[in-house]
């Protein structure tokens, strides 16, 4: 009889089973774990459970201190990498989509540091608001996981990666797939945008603000830019950086004399 058939007794289930059926270890006399295999996984699933915080700041550690090892063993095993892929290519496209829960493994929402609006619905399932028309959808994995990329700037996809409910919302958003400007760069207003892009883009703000004042509650049809176009580029675009307001309003308010979004300051700046 091989080793492989002659049989263990797990430690936790009391079973008998067969070698194969143990992970190895240099420390017991037997070369096998007490634990069966299936014993000790849900071993580890309970004290990671049980112990998230701790697990998570070991793995971080980990990978921090051995970048270069974790890289050469996938060098090393790049065709078990790909043929472990190809046999779960459903399963992870299963996995993607399936909406972001807040339960304990989502620290991340704070950590990242998202900065835009987000609500729990009743299934427990995060809800982000549409960058282009406004309302709020169930975030899948995949998307968190795009959108956290791009905030660290280790996005692969393009872009900034902004949260979209559908494609339509996607085709139509004049900022979607724009990426960051180089550091140090501050293009001139007029390569910011089209009149086409600015066009839509205040037609966007209107409709999302339903054309009422957002500081006076009455009928407006002026987009307002919160940070103002020629200190803040890259915002001139974001429907969530326009404002709906009156043009009383906008004057008081918007361009206000001794701020920083004065029409005396805003000419002095060089851009």
């Amino acid at each position: 009889m091989t080793k492989e058939l002659k049989q263990l007794k797990c430690s936790k289930c009391g079973e008998w089973k067969f070698y194969s059926e143990f992970y190895k270890s240099k420390i017991n006399k037997s070369g096998y774990e007490g634990k069966c295999k299936e014993c000790k996984k849900q071993y580890q699933k309970q004290y990671r459970g049980n112990n998230i915080e701790h697990c998570l700041q070991r793995d971080r550690l980990y990978y921090k201190n051995n970048i270069e090892l974790r890289r050469q063993y996938r060098k090393n095993n790049i065709e078990r990498y790909r043929q472990h892929n190809k046999n779960n290519t459903e399963k992870r496209k299963q996995y993607n989509n399936s909406p972001y829960k807040l339960d304990s493994k989502s620290k991340q929402l704070k950590e990242i540091k998202i900065y835009e609006p987000y609500i729990i619905d009743g299934d427990n399932d995060v809800n982000f608001k549409c960058t282009y028309c406004g309302e709020y959808f169930k975030t899948t994995k995949h998307q968190i996981k795009h959108r956290i990329g791009a905030i660290n700037g280790k996005s692969s996809v393009g872009g900034e990666s902004r949260f979209y409910c559908t494609q339509q919302c996607k085709d139509e958003c004049p900022i979607f797939y724009k990426k960051l400007y180089r550091e140090g760069e501050s293009p001139n207003k007029n390569d910011l945008y089209t009149s086409a892009e600015y066009n839509l883009w205040r037609q966007t703000v209107l409709e999302r603000g339903k054309y009422i004042c957002q500081y006076c509650g009455k009928e407006a049809n002026i987009s307002h830019h919160v940070h103002p176009q020629k200190t803040y580029p890259l915002e001139s675009l974001d429907p969530d950086n326009g404002i709906v307001c009156c043009v009383g309003c906008h004057y008081k308010y918007g361009h206000k004399t001794g701020t920083d979004c004065s029409t005396g300051n805003l000419a002095n700046k060089v851009c």
